[in-house]
């Protein structure tokens, strides 16, 4: 890996580039070389600075807004499925250092992976460059977040929107079934004994999202 590529990449220009290939460095990298960091620590304190920018950001953004609406915002920002889909934009998954069984055992395209190299790139940032400097980083790597928080608002989950919906009109509880199925996992969501909506993603959690999203899109409730 040529770490000048990863640095047009993510836009940033590293002092001590060391810090880089730890962040970019799996696990499995590591088992396979002793001696090389990987990139879990950087990962722990990247945790923490994007959660302390994002909350900071909201807080600016919304003055208006009670704490657990803040919160609700907050979480849906740092959650795993949402860095990962930001790392794809980043195409951080083909700057990881990974090892060889984890390379072809597809961990590029892993969501996991993908939202831990993310924490991780932005602790090594933060090493390196300093707090200015990270949440630059931050903010631009999450605007579209932010644009569509403003545009949106506060917006409950859709398996949380669902159970409410169903709950109330029908006094049942929506129930899910998922399984593996091309590369990711299939899941169905079920009221009664009718299927309501279906859907796929990369992990099962998302796939039963997209499945309540579609029960929702069929009721007119999800836009």
């Amino acid at each position: 890996m040529e770490l000048s590529r990863a640095e047009d990449i993510l836009g940033v220009r590293f002092k001590d580039r060391s810090l880089l290939k730890e962040a970019l460095s799996h696990p499995s990298f590591s088992g396979e070389n002793p001696g090389e960091p990987s990139y879990e620590r950087l990962e722990f304190l990247g945790d923490a600075i994007l959660n302390f920018i994002i909350a900071e950001r909201l807080f600016s953004l919304f003055p208006n807004l009670s704490e657990g609406e803040l919160t609700h915002m907050r979480s849906s920002l740092v959650k795993g499925e949402n860095l990962s889909r930001v790392a794809r934009k980043l195409s951080l998954g083909e700057l990881l250092i990974l090892g060889k069984g984890e390379d072809m055992r597809g961990g590029r395209d892993n969501d996991r992976t993908l939202a831990s190299a993310l924490e991780a790139v932005i602790g090594a940032i933060f090493r390196d460059k300093g707090y200015r400097a990270v949440r630059k980083f931050v903010l631009r790597i999450f605007s579209d977040g932010f644009e569509e928080m403003k545009r949106v608002g506060v917006r409950k989950d859709s398996r949380s929107l669902l159970q409410e919906i169903v709950q109330a009109e029908r006094k049942l509880t929506p129930r899910y079934r998922s399984k593996r199925k091309e590369g990711g996992f299939y899941a169905e969501v079920f009221v009664g004994r009718e299927v309501i909506g279906a859907g796929y993603g990369r992990s099962k959690k998302e796939a039963k999202r997209n499945a309540a999203e579609d029960a929702l899109r069929k009721m007119g409730r999800w836009e």
